[in-house]
């Protein structure tokens, strides 16, 4: 039987689509679980970034990019 537990591709994709909808705080808690799942997701800190500048949250973002790099 397969596992019922997301996986952190399968969450992320649900976060950029809440944030593509403009639920940023829906998308930031998606990406967090995503990221919880699969640490080091590099397209998730990426899109974790973005989200946070189209909320103002310019030094969390920065974070974001420079750990997925």
């Amino acid at each position: 039987e397969g596992s019922t537990q997301p996986h952190g591709w399968q969450v992320h994709l649900l976060a950029y689509y809440k944030c593509g909808a403009g639920k940023l705080d829906e998308g930031i808690r998606l990406y967090k679980r995503a990221l919880a799942l699969k640490p080091r997701h590099p397209d998730a800190l990426y899109n974790l970034g973005v989200a946070f500048t189209e909320k103002g949250e310019f030094d969390k973002a920065v974070f974001m990019w420079v750990a997925a790099a």
